[in-house]
């Protein structure tokens, strides 16, 4: 995965100690030194530089069933309640779309998920002589 570096800089305090010269105090609040009035001096301050890796989400692409006019609607069902994991109505609704419109998309998943679910699918059918088709298509 390609990622986009950004860089974070964080201020923090270097112990000050109070000392009649400056007339400093030093109190604690929530883990961190902080001098009361306004004067500070360069040598008080650190400069941490972090470097935090920021990864991009995967592209999504889209499982296409194709509507075939010789693989059963109970099987087109099945398949999509199996692999997919489709409820009954869901499946239902899918397989009628692709029936009607010729194709319908099935889910959104990253390419490899997308890719394996729908040889997956295919393999399945083909085992029973079936011709079922699913495409994958970039979202």
């Amino acid at each position: 995965m390609s990622g986009t570096q950004h860089f974070q800089f964080s201020v923090h305090m270097a112990e000050i100690k109070p000392s009649a010269k400056t007339g400093l105090k030093v109190r604690r609040c929530g883990g961190g030194h902080y001098p009361k009035g306004n004067f500070m001096s360069d040598s008080d301050v650190k400069l941490r530089l972090s470097k935090r890796t920021k990864t991009e989400k995967p592209k999504l692409y889209k499982v296409v069933l194709l509507n075939d006019d010789y693989t059963p609607r109970e099987f087109v069902v099945l398949i999509l309640k199996g692999e997919f994991r489709l409820d009954s109505a869901q499946a239902e609704v899918v397989m009628l779309t692709a029936h009607q419109k010729g194709a319908c998309v099935v889910s959104v998943y990253p390419k490899d998920v997308a890719e394996t679910k729908a040889t997956r699918a295919i393999d399945a059918a083909g085992r029973l002589g079936y011709p079922l088709q699913f495409n994958v298509e970039p979202e």
